[in-house]
């Protein structure tokens, strides 16, 4: 009886996260670079260009983004946790109630992009660029927010 409970303790308190892209949508992104609520939970996505593509609500959860560029793009509601974002550029990009937050983007690039209402909590962006960034009512609890430059 104790190993049951013992159990069910673990999963309230470190649920299990089951990631699952997911390949429909990533054939849906390329043939038109556009894809709402799509799921690219787990995906290798290293190096791809996500220039200008409308990307509203999609789930990135865990996902493989090192050198990815998702310059002007549509990211709002757009959930990263769990990510490697290593190297991926946001400049110009919407990313307006984006979940960003426990993520290491020291010297991240976000010139100009909108982050208005994200969550940025415990986020890591020292020495990133966040010149004319927006970040009206973005959480920002716990955010290591040094050597950052916000010139307007």
């Amino acid at each position: 009886m104790k190993s049951i409970l013992d159990f069910f303790f673990i999963l309230l308190y470190f649920p299990l996260v089951v990631f699952a892209y997911k390949p429909e949508d990533i054939n849906k992104l390329k043939s038109s670079n556009s894809c709402w609520k799509c799921n690219f939970s787990q995906a290798n996505l290293r190096n791809v260009n996500l220039e200008k593509s409308v990307l509203e609500s999609a789930d990135f959860k865990g996902a493989d983004l090192r050198g990815a560029t998702f310059r002007q793009a549509y990211l709002n509601k757009a959930d990263f946790r769990y990510a490697n974002l290593r190297g991926v550029v946001f400049d110009l990009a919407m990313l307006e109630g984006a979940k960003l937050s426990f993520l290491k983007l020291n010297k991240g690039n976000f010139m100009l992009a909108n982050m208005k209402w994200s969550n940025l909590t415990g986020i890591q962006l020292r020495g990133a660029n966040l010149k004319g960034a927006r970040l009206d009512g973005a959480k920002l609890t716990g955010a290591d927010l040094s050597e950052i430059n916000l010139e307007k």
